[in-house]
């Protein structure tokens, strides 16, 4: 989790911890949004991470873990339910 955690220049904060594409959030505050962390709780956090899942399924990113170096993870465009082979 730290290796995680400071791959997105992020703190351990109260749940939820969520990766995805290029941002973290932790409790409430977003790391990745804006240069600086911002805090947007209720529905300001709610559209925020909803517009970066799809951000992230829109880039085919990777998955959080290939910013760890050795750790292998698979992007989430391969396991979003809405892109079926």
């Amino acid at each position: 989790m730290d290796k995680l955690l400071a791959a997105y220049g992020a703190e351990l904060g109260p749940v939820p911890l969520i990766f995805v594409g290029d941002v973290a959030l932790i409790g409430h505050t977003f790391y990745g949004l804006r240069e600086e962390p911002v805090e947007l709780p209720g529905r300001a956090g709610e559209f925020a991470l909803e517009e970066a899942i799809q951000r992230a399924i829109a880039a085919d990113a990777p998955s959080p873990l290939a910013r760890i170096q050795g750790v292998e993870g698979v992007g989430l465009a391969e396991r979003s339910p809405s892109r079926r082979c």
